[in-house]
């Protein structure tokens, strides 16, 4: 091989090893990262500050954590750094950075140096730091809407920090509705569906069940508890097509009919149906029969026995829908007694268990009083049975 041809062989090799470092890094070596860099494929980073290779060439840091701080990707505050390097032929330069969060400086040389400045500073939340310690977004978090601890309704989302319903819901007063099927709130809020009718694509429909061309819910309807014409009497109400007793009281069958008692404090049904409380114990209260009353309880006696001492309740008039605020004050059949007072109560239709906003809205949901079985019930005002 001629010497031309040897030094033309070198040249090429030389120029291969030089490429890839000059075109990956930039730096001023052909062959070697500068000092602080680590190659990652054809280029040359910082593993202790680069975002997109934080800690190892292929770790990325997302948002919120998207900033890179030794290493490690976290919610970076703002700060500002400053750095300045002179050098004369090949030089580099050192800078500081002071504040919070990562900064940079640009560095100038002279003839043909570079410079470069870094500056770092103590990563912080890049959001809003709340004082219970939470680092939030307040134009899209529901329990910090717009400022911290201002939590957005059960339903509604938090939009550029105001709480609103979410996209296909209105909001009703009280709560976010679907007016495509809501029956109270049927195409609009406030429009409800008449005798028992349901809402389909925001227009009321005759419910499933008829009676005499009137539409009406059998599984509901008072006069017409699971067929036409089946009416609950008296102290009874409509529950899933069932007449059942009011809250507070048991169906006690006598001689082919039957009457709803409170169990907890009659008499002659106490604790259960047929028990009667005889000799000197003639009361009851907690559905046991007792021969007084606690000082705590209401007394109410059983008139018209001709005998003494009288048969008599132990009851609370604060809850006893059959003595409620008073002796013999019974409620009507859509009331239940609450802080003595006769208070209206609807059943919370298609809730199994409380809560049910949707349901009750600004209404109490309260269980069946006496009896878990039955679902919860939607009760006027703030307050329980």
């Amino acid at each position: 091989m001629s010497d031309l041809t040897s030094l033309m062989a070198r040249f090429a090799l030389l120029v291969a090893l030089a490429l890839p470092a000059l075109s990956g890094c930039g730096g001023d070596t052909i062959s070697e990262c500068l000092v602080g860099q680590e190659r990652c494929g054809d280029v040359c980073v910082d593993l202790e500050a680069d975002p997109m290779h934080c800690g190892a060439c292929d770790r990325v840091c997302v948002a919120p954590a998207d900033q890179c701080d030794d290493g490690v990707c976290s919610a970076g505050g703002e700060g500002e750094g400053e750095g300045e390097g002179e050098g004369e032929g090949e030089g580099e330069g050192e800078g500081e950075g002071e504040g919070e969060g990562e900064g940079e400086g640009e560095g100038e040389g002279e003839g043909e140096g570079e410079g470069e400045g870094e500056g770092e500073g103590e990563g912080e939340c890049d959001e809003t730091l709340c004082p219970d310690g939470d680092c939030v977004d307040l134009q899209r978090d529901p329990e910090h809407c717009g400022e911290c601890d201002n939590a957005c309704r059960p339903g509604e989302v938090c939009a550029a920090g105001d709480c609103a319903c979410p996209q296909g819901r209105l909001d009703c007063g009280d709560r976010c509705v679907d007016t495509t099927s809501d029956p109270e709130n049927c195409g609009e809020c406030g429009n409800a569906c008449a005798g028992g009718g349901s809402c389909i694509d925001s227009i009321c429909q005759c419910a499933a069940d008829e009676c005499w061309e009137e539409c009406t819910d059998l599984s509901r309807d008072v006069s017409n508890c699971g067929w036409c014409g089946n009416t609950c009497w008296e102290d009874r109400y409509c529950v899933e097509g069932e007449c059942q007793c009011l809250p507070g009281l048991v169906w006690c069958g006598m001689m082919g009919g039957g009457r709803c008692t409170p169990v907890e404090h009659s008499p002659f049904d106490c604790g259960e149906c047929g028990s009667r409380c005889d000799g000197d114990d003639r009361g009851c209260a907690d559905g046991e029969c007792v021969h007084e009353c606690d000082e705590d309880d209401d007394r109410c006696n059983v008139e018209g026995w001709g005998q003494e001492p009288d048969f008599f309740y132990c009851t609370d008039f604060d809850t006893d829908p059959v003595n409620c605020g008073a002796c013999n004050n019974s409620c009507a059949p859509w009331e239940v007694c609450v802080d003595g007072g006769c208070t209206g109560f609807y059943d919370a239709a298609g809730c199994d268990q409380c809560p049910c906003e949707g349901v009750c809205g600004d209404d109490a949901c309260c269980g069946f009083p006496g009896d878990d079985e039955v679902p919860p019930i939607c009760v006027s005002g703030d307050e329980c049975p």
